[in-house]
């Protein structure tokens, strides 16, 4: 068994959750089709998938 994953960071947070970015440089570059549905699956499992812009973003995304 394998998958091959394009996300830039894994981790695990706030209690066993599942956290995923996708880090881009800029707003007008996108994930893949294949970033973006890993990132979908990881929300709908209760994780917390997102793509980052910078630092910003992530902590607004993470509320902190």
């Amino acid at each position: 068994f394998s998958i091959f994953l394009e996300i830039d960071i894994l981790g695990i947070v706030f209690g066993g959750k599942l956290l995923a970015i996708e880090v881009k440089k800029n707003e007008k570059e996108k994930p893949s089709k294949g970033q973006q549905e890993f990132l979908d699956n990881v929300n709908n499992a209760g994780g917390i998938g997102i793509v980052a812009y910078s630092i910003r973003c992530v902590k607004t995304q993470l509320n902190l």
